[in-house]
């Protein structure tokens, strides 16, 4: 169901108003945690919408 909503650009509008919300609140910067391998292009939404990588981390697992 939610693929159907894809490409419509609901993601971009909501963050928009969460960073003008940001803003009104007095906060001057803004941050979040993605997983750059997200098949949902969430990281070219961010990259878009002004933010930059700072620093990267890695996971590793191993199933026992």
């Amino acid at each position: 169901m939610r693929r159907e909503y894809r490409g419509r650009g609901i993601a971009q509008a909501l963050l928009a108003d969460a960073m003008r919300r940001f803003t009104d609140a007095g906060m001057d910067v803004a941050s979040l945690d993605v997983d750059s391998e997200n098949p949902t292009g969430a990281l070219a939404l961010y990259t878009k919408m002004g933010y930059q990588a700072v620093n990267t981390s890695m996971a590793w697992d191993k199933e026992l």
